[in-house]
C-alpha cells in the first residue's frame, strides 16, 4: 500500500545543531531527504531506524515488511 497524502514540514534547519522534522506520505520525497525513518501505523511506531539511503522500492519493502 502506497500512502498518498501531501507532506507537512514542521521544523526547518537553522544551524548545524538543529533538527528538521518532516512528516510525509510521499515516499519519493522521503528517500531523498531522510537520514532517519520513523513509520507510524494507527498512531504507533511500526519502524524506527536510520535510513542509509536507497530507492523508493527499498522503502516500500521496509514499509511492507513492518506495516503491510
Amino acid at each position: 500500500m502506497k500512502p498518498t497524502m501531501p507532506a507537512l514540514q514542521v521544523l526547518e534547519v537553522e544551524d548545524d545543531s538543529s533538527l528538521r522534522l518532516e512528516v510525509t506520505h510521499n515516499l519519493e520525497e522521503a528517500v531523498h531527504l531522510a537520514d532517519h525513518l520513523v513509520i507510524l501505523r494507527r498512531g504507533r511506531i511500526g519502524y524506527d531506524a536510520p535510513w542509509p539511503g536507497g530507492s523508493i522500492e527499498d522503502l516500500e519493502k521496509i514499509y511492507e515488511q513492518h506495516l503491510g
